[in-house]
């Protein structure tokens, strides 16, 4: 950078014309860390904001799988069930988190369902399910279905009745555990 540049240009000076070395250099570094250190925070900053922009774009193309995944629901046993892969045809899901988002929003959108969403995230298979107030008083249980779903995938999971999470070991076994 320019700065950088221009600290070492008063460095080189200071040491040729040897007029007061250690003060001046002493001075010089310290003003260099804090530039460093300065440019540093910014570049952090800037990184994390990259980082929310790219959840908000694929929070914003899963909402856009929306139609695709109702298509997906059935009925097993009296009971509607969406339960799927989201992280295929080119789209990716940042973090537990946005499956839990979704998983929200399609249970609200639904009424009465159980909604599971599977992703491999950082190189790990993860699951969210949730379930609905009123299948919760029929027997259904979001971390139980979470920890059946967990065995599959050589992992654990639990949580609670209406939301839980699952997390494995083996990422070719998640199309099955959804």
């Amino acid at each position: 950078s320019l700065e950088m540049a221009t600290l070492r240009r008063q460095l080189a000076e200071a040491n040729l014309a040897n007029i007061g070395l250690g003060q001046n250099r002493s001075a010089l570094e310290m003003k260099g860390l804090k530039t460093f250190s300065t440019e540093v925070e910014h570049l952090l900053a800037e990184s994390r904001e990259q980082r929310r922009a790219l959840q908000e774009l694929e929070r914003q193309l899963a909402a856009g799988q929306v139609d695709v995944l109702l298509e997906q629901t059935r009925d097993i046993n009296g009971v509607r069930v969406l339960a799927a892969r989201v992280d295929t045809g080119g789209a990716s899901v940042a973090d537990v988190n946005t499956l839990r988002e979704m998983c929200d929003r399609f249970r609200d959108k639904l009424g009465s369902a159980v909604v599971a969403f599977g992703a491999v995230v950082e190189g790990r298979p993860m699951l969210v399910v949730a379930v609905t107030n009123d299948l919760i008083a029929r027997g259904l249980h979001a971390g139980k279905l979470a920890g059946a779903a967990a065995a599959r995938m050589g992992g654990g999971g639990g949580g609670k009745p209406s939301l839980a999470q699952a997390g494995g070991k083996d990422a070719a076994q998640l199309d099955a555990a959804v």
